[in-house]
């Protein structure tokens, strides 16, 4: 929940971020284009999120005894992307809190 509340507030950014182009130039749009990274990396991350929470419901659902195996090797390979998506974020996000319009 607070990494979709993060990938939002980097879309608010990224617009903020290209309405000051005009005034702060290249810095505006390396923020801008920082904030985007972050908000597609975190976008990854809630589609797994919610993919796995899918998977779930249709692994345990009445009658799908004979596919629930594959519900879980689908559920597993989600869960490796959430986790990469993380690591990258915080990765990069030290890297992108350093970003600011004014020295």
């Amino acid at each position: 929940e607070a990494l979709h509340r993060v990938r939002k507030s980097a879309k608010k950014l990224r617009f903020a971020a290209a309405a000051a182009e005009s005034v702060h130039g290249k810095r505006a749009a390396k923020l801008g284009k920082a904030a985007h990274k972050v908000q597609s990396v975190l976008g990854t991350h809630q589609d797994s999120v919610l993919a796995r929470r899918e998977l779930l419901d249709l692994g345990s659902a009445p009658g799908t005894a004979s596919a629930a195996f594959t519900y879980g090797v689908l559920h597993a390979r989600e869960s490796a992307v959430s986790d990469a998506t993380e690591r990258k974020y915080l990765k990069g996000s030290a890297k992108t809190l350093k970003l600011r319009l004014k020295k």
